[in-house]
């Protein structure tokens, strides 16, 4: 791997400033304590100012005191999700290694796409049925899976080589397209397209599906079935797991997972309680 030190520097910049920032922060917290600890002695060896009067300025100055510990806490807090959040970048950029290189000023592929690639013998005579099972085998409720199926019903109808409408492409074209190597991996992950169940658009997205699967595997069901769980992560799989409205489960995975211009809630809602009838 040869990501030069110049972009990868170029990624961790805000990190840094945020970080000597907040670091400026508690240090100015910590000369405000040494300033009232200053008063404090003053107080306590004036013999003049003295009773109820330098009572009440003491205690004044130590309600200062925790509120400016309280602040040098939330900093500290904040430093330390600052780090959690820049190694969760370290660790990304870590697994894009295997995939990328610089040659002459370039990005490039330097591993197989379809590496990962995992296989998956779906269960169903048609892909709704196969799309309901696999969510069922992986511990879905029927709310959930009609929520998810609802989305894709509007997205793709479910099937795995749809392209977007009216974007110069039939689905077979496209495919065969994505191959034969007639379009390559950089068009594909950049050519504004949706494509597959879940109508896959931005550019990151794409590009981790076709890296995934490879471009032999592109339309493959249970392929992008798997990439979609892996995608959606712990947090909005427990969600479709547990979930209990049919309605709010499909605005919420839309609004989160599918991220679409597309807000026929409607359509979809209709979608989803349809779908959940017919598999309960």
């Amino acid at each position: 791997m040869a990501l030069d030190n110049e972009i990868k520097t170029g990624n961790y910049d805000n990190f840094n400033v945020a970080q000597e920032s907040a670091d400026k922060e508690v240090k100015s917290l910590d000369e405000q304590k040494g300033v009232i600890q200053g008063y404090k002695t003053s107080l306590d060896n004036e013999s003049v100012f003295a009773g109820p009067a330098c009572d009440a300025c003491i205690k004044e100055l130590d309600n200062l005191t925790s509120k400016i510990t309280l602040d040098a806490e939330n900093f500290n807090t904040i430093k330390s999700y600052l780090d959690s959040a820049l190694n969760n970048y370290l660790d990304a950029d870590k697994k894009a290694e295997k995939y990328l290189d610089i040659k002459d000023g370039k990005v490039v592929v330097t591993d197989t796409p379809g590496s990962n690639y995992k296989s998956t013998n779906l269960i169903g005579n048609t892909n709704k049925d196969k799309i309901y099972n696999y969510f069922k085998n992986k511990g879905f409720n029927d709310i959930g899976i009609a929520a998810i199926m609802g989305n894709l019903e509007q997205e793709s109808t479910f099937s795995p080589s749809n392209v977007q409408n009216n974007m110069g492409y039939s689905d077979e074209d496209y495919v065969n397209g994505i191959k034969n190597g007639t379009i390559s991996r950089e068009s594909f992950i950049n050519d504004g397209r949706g494509f597959g169940i879940a109508q896959w658009t931005y550019p990151s997205r794409k590009a981790n599906l076709y890296d995934t699967l490879g471009p032999e595997n592109i339309d493959s069901l249970d392929g992008q079935l798997n990439f979609m769980y892996d995608e959606m992560g712990e947090g909005m799989r427990n969600k479709m797991q547990t979930a209990d409205n049919i309605n709010s489960a499909t605005t919420d995975f839309h609004d989160s997972y599918e991220k679409s211009a597309d807000k026929s809630m409607a359509t979809r809602q209709g979608n989803a309680q349809s779908i959940y009838k017919e598999y309960k």
